[in-house]
């Protein structure tokens, strides 16, 4: 969480920078998070509220007092427990309804596709879609029938996987300020998951870049190595034989 107040003011003045850090979707859910009303109580936490207030000055710990306002709910007649689920069910579909009208407001995400091969399994993945053998197409089948397109037919998708990745960009680099303003009031929390993004890209950063000094350090090494070894058989190989004795030599 951000100490100064001055500078919780200029990292939301530069919000929309921050943004970028976070990935669409993480954004989408944290819309949802400010957004949705809060989750409905089930049968059991209306019970439960309702006889919390006959232990408030008990001295019973808050443990113990669980353990007995659990032991009742289960120990309730069919009919009286029946009351609290038909309140809780009337509350999810309350939620439910609402949820649905939220999410019909909230912009989604778009999708990210990195290839002609994922741009060909996103379409293949659609509730709609069947594989060769008329059943519907799972990841599986959808990467078989990518392996045994033609040529032709594989260009013709790269070519459309182009075109799309253009508007794909435009559309990734706008939805931050699409999304912003369903993103709530929660300005120390929002900051805190913006700080909390970037240092994980900080993070990341530098421990690529460590791997890569090491991968270098390595590959030095090994050169070295290798230098080394060769110097060492190209020096054996360049020294003269030993002169070769003869018997007679040997005994004068």
């Amino acid at each position: 969480m951000l100490a100064s107040a001055n500078h919780t003011a200029r990292v939301l003045a530069g919000q929309r920078a921050f943004t970028t850090l976070i990935k669409p979707n993480e954004l989408y859910k944290l819309a949802q998070k400010a957004q949705l009303p809060k989750a409905p109580k089930n049968a059991y936490m209306l019970f439960n509220e309702s006889k919390r207030s006959e232990y408030t000055n008990s001295d019973l710990s808050m443990t113990e007092v669980a353990k007995k306002v659990g032991q009742e709910y289960r120990e309730l007649p069919v009919a009286e427990k029946e009351k609290y689920q038909a309140q809780a069910r009337e509350l999810r579909a309350k939620y439910n309804a609402e949820k649905e009208k939220v999410l019909a407001r909230l912009p989604e995400p778009p999708q990210s596709l990195a290839s002609a091969y994922n741009y060909f399994t996103s379409l293949k993945l659609t509730k709609s879609s069947v594989d060769t053998n008329g059943e519907k197409s799972t990841l599986k089948s959808a990467a078989a029938e990518w392996s045994n397109l033609d040529t032709v037919t594989k260009e013709k998708f790269t070519q459309e996987f182009e075109a799309l990745k253009g508007k794909q960009a435009q559309a990734l680099r706008e939805y931050p300020d699409k999304i912003h303003p369903f993103l709530g009031h929660d300005e120390l929390g929002f900051i805190g998951k913006v700080e909390a993004a970037f240092n994980k890209a900080q993070a990341k950063k530098e421990k690529d870049q460590a791997q890569a000094a090491k991968a270098k350090q390595n590959a030095k090494i090994t050169k070295e190595k290798k230098e080394k070894k060769e110097k060492k058989l190209k020096s054996k190989a360049d020294k003269p034989p030993p002169p070769k004795t003869t018997a007679s030599a040997a005994i004068n």
